[in-house]
């Protein structure tokens, strides 16, 4: 993960509103501890941190969750009781 900055930093998406990443999580109906291993992330602390725009999310952070919201699911993904017919997407159409 990057440290937030103002300046354009190549290899990083600086997501316009960092809760769009809370957002999704909660579409999938997913709390940060189940969310962050899925992610790669080995703590909720810096998914949190993502969530609250303190730091960027790496890309394929970004693309991963984008997947679990087109409805990729891997054989340890948790279990839960919303619907997956729900459409979000963390990429803005032009």
């Amino acid at each position: 993960m990057k440290q937030k900055t103002n300046d354009s930093q190549p290899g990083y998406i600086c997501t316009e509103h960092s809760s769009e990443v809370k957002i999704a999580r909660l579409s999938l109906g997913l709390s940060q501890r189940e969310m962050a291993p899925l992610l790669g992330l080995p703590l909720t602390a810096e998914l949190s941190a993502i969530e609250y725009g303190k730091v960027e999310p790496h890309p394929s952070t970004i693309r991963l969750l984008q997947a679990y919201l087109d409805g990729y699911r891997p054989s340890d993904f948790p279990e839960t009781h919303l619907s997956t017919n729900r459409k979000f997407s963390l990429y803005r159409s032009k």
